[in-house]
């Protein structure tokens, strides 16, 4: 946050019609960084005035126009308590599971984005009337780098950069453990941290799984 402005100042754009000419791989992640716009201050006879220290004076571009490279649930797979393959009765597009007390799914996911501009990816069990439930792991996000045991996959797998707020993705399991008999709706929420230039880029449902569970 700035103080007040004193009477009489006025805010200026130094360089009118510059623009940053790069390809978006460049802005984070990639081999030059990321592109920053810097504040100045200066008082009414444009002398320089020193900012609050506690001021964050940057404010940083992701611009990107493409869509994920890849958000899809690879495989769906279910276990009992001992961690004994469980087969569906129904087929596999939607499939009906009896993994009893303490069994569990296994949800092959991959979220990708080449760029570095993944903001998170979940995957989001809902259930019922309202009611959802809670995956190990949960949410992914570029703020948060964790060790992953990715599967093999097309591309190597990048842990989240947090100094350049860089998240790449990669591939692995979810798991998931059912509390109540019912048919599930397994949703792969996704987000990019960027801008097309013109909005901010929604957080959408990229992949969908449903299945009847009993335990």
């Amino acid at each position: 946050m700035l103080p007040a402005f004193p009477a009489g100042s006025f805010i200026a754009w130094g360089y009118s019609g510059r623009k940053v000419y790069t390809a978006a791989s460049n802005l984070v992640g990639g081999s030059l960084g990321a592109v920053s716009l810097s504040v100045a201050g200066f008082d009414t006879s444009f002398n320089p005035v020193v900012l609050p220290s506690n001021t964050d004076d940057t404010l940083t571009l992701e611009i990107d126009t493409n869509g994920l490279s890849t958000a899809h649930i690879n495989s769906f797979n279910a276990y009992d308590s001992h961690g004994n393959p469980v087969l569906s009765t129904t087929g596999t597009d939607c499939p009906t599971f009896a993994v009893g007390s303490g069994g569990y799914v296994v949800l092959n996911v991959s979220v990708n984005d080449s760029n570095g501009h993944l903001c998170y990816y979940e995957m989001v069990p809902n259930y019922g009337h309202g009611s959802t439930g809670v995956t190990v792991p949960d949410v992914r996000g570029y703020m948060t780098p964790t060790p992953f045991a990715p599967v093999p996959a097309p591309g190597p797998y990048q842990e989240p950069v947090v100094g350049q707020k860089s998240f790449v993705g990669g591939t692995e399991n979810i798991t998931f453990y059912p509390a109540a008999n019912c048919c599930y709706a397994f949703n792969l929420n996704v987000q990019k941290r960027c801008t097309d230039g013109y909005s901010i880029l929604s957080a959408y449902t990229a992949d969908f799984w449903t299945a009847t569970i009993s335990v």
